[in-house]
């Protein structure tokens, strides 16, 4: 890769390497914002200065794997992002911010500030390409906020991302540069992306296991499970009786009623009645395939996430969940963080949840 193929980028490649401070780098799917962080940060490292990368496109990952905002620190010049090993990561659960706009704007500024720890000439954020839309504009715009960039680079075909943009038109604080998309770039099919995104998946899980953690020794995040009180077996047996389907496990936690069934129920019309009975405000229905091939993130105690896994069994007799992970040293997980993608572990997306149904 070499700057001399990109005429259209290079006086801005140039005069950021010399500057430094945090840049943000905003586009459509396929406007080569990766390919425009690559450039920056080799130009960057070829003058001695120190560069931090933080790959926040949780779909198109690079740096660590999908699902995840990933925190890169080269020390020499690379040919693709991906030849450089995630120092950290913070976990989304996602492979689109769209649903999980809060989870995907608060990793992006812990990977921030643990790359500001570093302190770097240069710190690089690589975006989604999620630009249109509602959602989009409140996450980037709260992105600006969050980081404060020091400059903002819009890689355009025409004006699409003047919307995100508009908060700072009278900044005094960030540049915005703004440029067209590379004559040589080049738009990939969704089958390709997919396929990607699959094979990440696929090199990160190579080597993984299958380890039990107990209920009673880990606290879960993302979800309702294990947050409350199991329901007893003669409550449980009327929650049988009033669906019409098996209930394997049930607990009641803050006014809500959260339900593992076999299939998820056909006649709604007893909802109201069993939340009356209950005493509860809320109630969600998980059918047990809604679990299936989950992916989680793993954390310590302090919550910094340090593998990813995929949940495989769930046995609510001994209180035991099933992660298969590369993960060897298992002990330091005290936090099992829900996302909502469901993963196999060939890497093949099967499926993802909407937030609030485990």
């Amino acid at each position: 890769m070499r700057i001399e193929d990109y005429p259209e980028w290079r006086e801005t490649i140039e005069s950021l390497a010399e500057t430094g401070g945090t840049t943000l780098i905003l586009g459509g799917t396929d406007t080569g914002k990766t390919t425009f962080c690559t450039l920056l940060a080799n130009a960057t490292l070829e003058r001695g200065e120190r560069v931090a990368i933080v790959d926040a496109d949780i779909g198109q990952s690079e740096i660590g794997p999908p699902g995840c905002v990933s925190l890169g620190l080269p020390d020499a010049p690379v040919a693709a992002l991906s030849q450089i090993p995630p120092a950290r990561f913070a976990f989304v659960g996602a492979t689109s911010p769209r649903h999980h706009l809060l989870e995907h704007a608060v990793a992006v500024r812990q990977m921030c500030d643990c790359a500001r720890s570093s302190q770097p000439f240069l710190l690089l954020i690589d975006t989604t390409g999620m630009i249109q839309g509602p959602a989009a504009r409140r996450l980037k715009q709260s992105k600006l906020t969050l980081l404060q960039p020091d400059h903002v680079v819009a890689i355009q075909q025409k004006a699409e991302c003047e919307a995100l943009l508009s908060p700072l038109r009278f900044s005094d604080a960030a540049k915005v540069h703004r440029l067209p998309i590379a004559s040589v770039i080049r738009k990939k099919t969704p089958a390709l992306r997919a396929q990607r995104r699959a094979g990440r998946f696929a090199l990160y899980f190579q080597n993984a296991e299958t380890r039990l953690f107990q209920f009673d020794e880990v606290a879960m995040s993302g979800t309702w499970l294990n947050g409350g009180s199991p329901l007893p077996t003669p409550q449980r047996k009327t929650l049988i009786s009033l669906l019409g389907v098996h209930v394997f496990y049930a607990e009641m936690c803050d006014r809500h009623l959260g339900v593992i069934t076999n299939v998820m129920p056909r006649d709604q019309d007893h909802y109201g009645l069993i939340q009356e009975q209950f005493r509860q405000q809320a109630l969600t229905i998980t059918p047990a395939a809604k679990l299936r091939h989950l992916l989680i993130g793993l954390a310590d105690q302090n919550g910094r996430t340090v593998a990813l896994g995929t949940l495989e069994s769930l046995n609510f007799r001994t209180r035991e969940i099933g992660i298969f992970t590369p993960l060897r040293a298992a002990s330091a997980v005290k936090l099992l963080q829900f996302g909502i993608v469901r993963v196999k572990p060939d890497g093949t997306e099967v499926g993802a949840n909407l937030p609030g149904d485990v």
